[in-house]
């Protein structure tokens, strides 16, 4: 054994070390080593051994997405409303919206009041009080601001109709909700878990980014549509 007492590798009779160990009630102290983890070359808290390090890499080496001034990403934080609404925006109007003052968000809000092609987005918008903008946004109202975006198609009673018999937490949704949900789950955006879809999940910002993705596989927008999620 390493013996703490002497500092060194020590040999000692077994019987006598069992009987010791059993009078002090079987005590052990197990030393795991720290495991030293690659930071990602963009954020200090993603990491090369992450399951989420390629998308988060990729996406930032393209210039898609960046994350905030103290170099984090903050993958698992939610998604905020304000956060996915920017990122609607920008696919919509192929730019970024810069702010010199104020919250990060102020221009999304103001370009986005009285903007028609914006409704689907615009409902979202509290213009009482924007700083709803800062509370996660669920899957419903993502799924909703999708194919607002991205489909002009009126969605088939086959394909709502489908949505009911795979995923059983459909049936509270009303008849635009389940709409959105069929869209985007037949063009492979997002998909349900253990037959429920969730609606009122929140989704994290390493999520949206798969969403992001995934519509830039599909060619609703080219590459160079996108911006910056933060």
């Amino acid at each position: 054994m390493n013996d703490p007492w002497t500092g060194k590798e020590e040999y000692y009779n077994k019987a006598v070390f069992e009987d010791r160990w059993t009078a002090m009630g079987k005590q052990a102290l197990t030393v795991k080593a720290e495991t030293i983890k690659t930071p990602s070359f963009y954020y200090d808290d993603v990491f090369v051994e992450d399951w989420y390090y390629g998308i988060i890499d990729e996406m930032t080496a393209m210039g898609i997405v960046c994350g905030y001034g103290d170099r984090t990403f903050r993958p698992m934080d939610d998604c905020t409303y304000g956060e996915f609404i920017k990122l609607a925006k920008d696919m919509m109007y192929q730019k970024t919206f810069p702010n010199n003052s104020g919250e990060w968000y102020d221009p999304i809000v103001e370009e986005s009041v009285n903007n028609a092609i914006m409704t689907e987005v615009n409902k979202y918008i509290d213009t009482k009080d924007d700083t709803y903008l800062n509370t996660p946004i669920l899957r419903k109202d993502v799924a909703q601001i999708l194919l607002g975006l991205l489909s002009d198609e009126e969605i088939t009673d086959e394909l709502k109709a489908r949505m009911a018999i795979l995923y059983k937490d459909t049936s509270e949704l009303n008849q635009e909700e389940i709409a959105a949900f069929a869209y985007v789950e037949n063009e492979g955006i997002i998909f349900g878990n253990n037959f429920e879809m969730n609606p009122e999940e929140q989704l994290t910002r390493t999520e949206v980014l798969i969403i992001r993705k995934r519509v830039i596989k599909n060619g609703k927008y080219e590459v160079d549509k996108w911006s910056s999620l933060k």
